[in-house]
């Protein structure tokens, strides 16, 4: 579990090449409640060094001793593999420029000669919200269930 730990020191203590580039090694000499422990911490060159406090977990290992993991921040930075959970307000946000996005590509695809309608693309983009947010599975279900298409445009006029 998480602590929060007061750093009485944090020397410098090598450097590496890991698989995620150059790394620096620091040995930590960290506060507990009175009681000083020494943990080894990896962290890239452009990482701020640690100072004044720093929370994480330490694991003892045998072979090396204890090394200090910094607690993951929520909501990350970078890339996490899908890992992370957002907020639901942020991806239905997502979804929709998406969706927009990707209407707006294929009306510009199906109609490269005449002029674009805004109902239609968003009509469209609605179809994409749908589908991606897992409302609907099927394509011919999820056309049937939108609203009609803007005058002079039939669903028989987009093929999917």
């Amino acid at each position: 579990m998480d602590k929060e730990y007061k750093i009485i020191s944090c020397v410098k203590s090598g450097g590496y090449e890991s698989k995620f580039g150059p790394m620096n090694k620091y040995t930590l000499t960290l506060d507990d409640n009175g009681q000083q422990i020494t943990a080894e911490l990896s962290q890239k060159p452009t990482t701020a060094i640690p100072q004044g406090t720093i929370t994480g977990t330490i694991a003892d290992d045998p072979k090396y001793g204890n090394k200090f993991k910094k607690a993951s921040k929520v909501g990350g930075g970078g890339f996490s593999g899908g890992g992370n959970k957002k907020d639901p307000e942020t991806q239905k946000a997502i979804i929709r420029q998406n969706a927009l996005t990707n209407g707006v590509n294929f009306c510009i695809a199906k109609h490269k000669k005449e002029e674009l309608n805004e109902k239609e693309v968003v009509r469209i983009a609605n179809y994409f919200v749908k589908y991606t947010s897992g409302a609907m599975d099927e394509i011919k279900e999820a056309m049937n269930k939108l609203p009609q298409p803007p005058k002079g445009v039939s669903t028989e006029d987009i093929n999917f």
